[in-house]
């Protein structure tokens, strides 16, 4: 009920061939869509008729045709994607604080909320995402945003692969409680005592006075370590190893609570109840990586 799909359904789908060519107002919640094409997410352009697939090993996707001058790019052949899409808030959401999460966009991407600007990112295969909270309402929302085949970041895409433009992984929204949060989790792991059992060094970055309780969980379901706080460690006798041939995996899960308060009704005072704001589920696995002399080790084993 905290998660909402970008994806269900097509979104209205403009393209053109040069930068300058774009529309410039299309994220006005009553401009006019009604002649625009339909694209569903995720979603290459290339793949679905627009532009031109491009395989490099070495240089940028327009040597030959423009030089080279960052961090500018060219306007000619540059093209521009727009979309448009109305979504639906669920009403459980409103108080919420809500989050918009585009997982790989390329090569940039201009986003819009109901005609407010909410914020630009640039990484084609790193997730982006947005706090939209200031920008929705309950009810009907319009996302609208804008995403370029180069930016300035392509300059850092010199490598061996196609070029592809558009939506290559989920969207979606996504609500949190407002006043407390985790924001960050960084999970380190190790192996120790001959490389058989197993350490989880975990640090955590989160909004308002939170609790967090972590459990362990091995491929059984069986809760096999716990650990309590933000920074905390997990240790694991014997524990299943990583290794490429066995790729074995835990599922850490962090359960993420509002302290018990005090609030004073009238001449009371009344205290409330620990609550559950969240929980957050990651893979981990133990291995340890080495290089020892001049050999490469994964468990402490050559490779």
């Amino acid at each position: 009920e905290r998660f909402l799909s970008l994806d269900d359904g097509p979104w209205r789908f403009r393209w053109v061939e040069n930068a300058h060519q774009r529309p410039v107002d299309f994220q006005a919640v009553d401009y006019d869509d009604s002649g625009w094409d339909t694209l569903s997410t995720p979603g290459l352009w290339e793949l679905h008729g627009y532009g031109d697939p491009v395989y490099v090993n070495i240089g940028f996707a327009w040597r030959g045709h423009y030089t080279d001058n960052p961090p500018e790019v060219p306007v000619r052949g540059n093209h521009v994607g727009s979309y448009r899409k109305h979504v639906t808030l669920p009403a459980g959401w409103q108080g919420q604080q809500v989050i918009a999460h585009f997982g790989s966009v390329t090569s940039n991407i201009y986003l819009w909320v109901n005609g407010h600007w909410a914020g630009y990112a640039e990484d084609s295969k790193l997730a982006a995402e947005f706090d939209i909270t200031p920008f929705v309402k309950p009810g009907k929302n319009l996302v609208a945003f804008q995403t370029f085949r180069w930016c300035d970041g392509s300059y850092c895409e010199d490598q061996d692969f196609w070029r592809f433009s558009g939506v290559a992984r989920d969207s979606y929204l996504y609500c949190r409680d407002k006043e407390v949060h985790v924001d960050d989790i960084r999970i380190t792991s190790d192996l120790t005592d001959n490389y058989k059992d197993g350490v989880l060094k975990i640090a955590t970055k989160a909004t308002g006075d939170a609790v967090v309780d972590y459990k362990l969980i091995d491929a059984d379901g069986k809760v096999v370590a716990t650990a309590t706080g933000l920074d905390t460690e997990m240790r694991l006798a014997d524990c299943e190893r990583w290794t490429a041939e066995t790729p074995y995996l835990y599922t850490l899960v962090a359960e993420v609570k509002a302290p018990a308060t005090v609030k004073k009704i009238g001449r009371k005072k009344v205290k409330t109840d620990e609550r559950r704001v969240e929980y957050i589920a990651q893979r981990v696995g133990f291995r340890k990586v080495e290089i020892v002399g001049d050999r490469f080790l994964v468990n402490g084993q050559p490779i």
